[in-house]
């Protein structure tokens, strides 16, 4: 039983992290109790940080299930069975022993990537809809990032965000060059109303500073709105008209104005 257990171990934390001796009171001391960096609890407060640290994303789900079955270890008092335990259970600590590591080694240098990725995916929700009908399939890929488990195939999902991000780049680009030649024709017209009129164009809002906040959005639904220039050539219209000269009263008008005075 206490070779066995020695062995189940050394196959799942490695060599270097077996115990030196073969007395089967101190090693299930040795094994367990805080004081020593080898043991299971220390193994389990570590893993449960790094799940605290990460449960709210999918791909932390081994970290949990390796605490869950060292708890279970922990939770027996009896030598005989805690070494049995740890013996029957060694290739399914083994195994979760080792992606653990890889999840960790995840987190220390991809996590970066993987929130941009998870970033452009919100940002960019209402866009997506607006990309070609071949990419849409990219789009169902990427978006599967919020709850996938692990592995996570990072260097995957930074190729599709970077092909969906240019795709809606020229989206976006067309709309926006639409934007400003339909703000052209429209401060076009108003410039006519305000010759017409008799009124400066300086009672108009400035073109420049206009296009520039009906382009600058990034979602595209509402570059889109901003295409409809109506709302504002009828703001622009009233702003004319208020501005318009009002007539000069004529010669006859005064005359017939003094003659009701006067009775």
């Amino acid at each position: 039983m206490i070779n066995g257990f020695i062995a189940a171990w050394k196959n799942i934390f490695g060599v270097s992290e077996s115990f030196s001796t073969t007395d089967s009171t101190q090693l299930f001391r040795l094994s367990r109790e805080k004081e020593n960096v080898r043991s299971v609890e220390n193994v389990v407060a570590r893993y449960k940080q790094h799940y605290k640290d990460n449960a709210a994303y999918s791909f932390s789900a081994p970290l949990d299930e390796m605490v869950t079955l060292h708890e279970g270890w922990l939770a027996e008092r009896d030598p005989l069975k805690y070494f049995r335990r740890v013996i029957d259970e060694q290739q399914q600590a083994r195994t979760l022993f080792d992606t653990c590591k890889e999840v960790v080694q995840f987190v220390q240098d991809q996590m970066g990537n993987y929130k941009d990725v998870l970033r452009f995916v919100r940002d960019n929700r209402d866009n997506f809809s607006f990309v070609p009908i071949e990419l849409h399939e990219a789009v169902t890929q990427l978006i599967g990032i919020e709850n996938a488990a692990w592995p996570i195939g990072i260097r995957t999902y930074m190729k599709l965000r970077n092909t969906l991000a240019g795709a809606i780049d020229v989206k976006r680009t067309e709309l926006r060059k639409q934007i400003a030649e339909e703000y052209a024709k429209t401060y076009a017209q108003l410039e006519q109303g305000c010759k017409e009129n008799e009124v400066s164009t300086s009672v108009l809002s400035d073109q420049e500073v206009i296009v520039k906040l009906k382009t600058q959005p990034d979602s595209i639904p509402v570059l889109q709105t901003n295409l409809d220039t109506n709302a504002f050539f009828a703001e622009q219209t009233a702003k004319i008209l208020a501005a318009k000269p009002k007539p000069k009263p004529t010669v006859g008008d005064d005359k017939k104005q003094e003659g009701r005075n006067s009775c």
